[in-house]
């Protein structure tokens, strides 16, 4: 086990039991992850932005007052929806959709 996950671990459960509301940052964080995520697929599937537009992890966060890491992950989740495509030192930019790419990924939403 590394350094430290241990001591995380225990805190977990000793904060679980005692029904404490703590929450715990990497937990936190992925609800901010579902959150960006869920806000950015929105924007695609409407939109906006165009295809083949940047999406600047930065100003994402910024506009959203959290850190990048969210939004990276949020992006690396949208990436495998193939919603966005990551382009090597340049950053991630907006799928090209069709209708029937845009159609599968609402049913899959549904179920």
């Amino acid at each position: 086990m590394l350094p430290g996950v241990e001591a995380f671990s225990s805190c977990a459960v000793a904060t679980a039991n005692k029904n404490t509301s703590l929450e715990m940052v990497p937990g936190r964080r992925r609800v901010l992850a579902d959150e960006v995520a869920e806000m950015l697929r929105a924007a695609i599937l409407d939109g906006r932005p165009a295809p083949e537009q940047q999406i600047r992890e930065e100003r994402v966060a910024t506009r959203m007052q959290i850190s990048c890491g969210p939004v990276r992950e949020a992006l690396m989740r949208l990436e495998r929806e193939g919603l966005v495509h990551k382009r090597s030192n340049r950053g991630a930019f907006v799928a090209c959709l069709s209708l029937k790419d845009v159609e599968e990924i609402l049913s899959a939403q549904c179920t």
